[in-house]
């Protein structure tokens, strides 16, 4: 909801952040575009491979981890992370 308060505004009929030809949202794929929500729709959206090669200025990533088959090999990502005792200091 704050996303979408942000991209089209909170009053539907004042003129929010438009759209445009230089701003896009970024999905992982068609399904997640065709889940969008409704105040979005009008939007741009591609998927990556869709945007393959061409250049905005605003990029905004919609639901991108979220939607992500890798879940558990996230986890494991960010968990070593975390764990990671900090890098020792070099010697000068």
């Amino acid at each position: 909801d704050d996303a979408k308060v942000l991209l089209v505004g909170a009053d539907p009929g004042a003129a929010g952040l438009e759209f445009g030809a230089q701003q896009v949202i970024l999905v992982r794929d068609q399904e997640s575009k065709m889940r969008l929500p409704p105040d979005l729709q009008g939007c741009l959206a591609l998927t990556i491979l869709e945007s393959k090669g061409l250049e905005f200025d605003d990029v905004v990533l919609w639901n991108f981890f979220e939607d992500s088959r890798a879940d558990a090999e996230w986890r494991v990502v960010l968990s070593a992370l975390i764990d990671r005792s900090p890098a020792p200091e070099i010697e000068k």
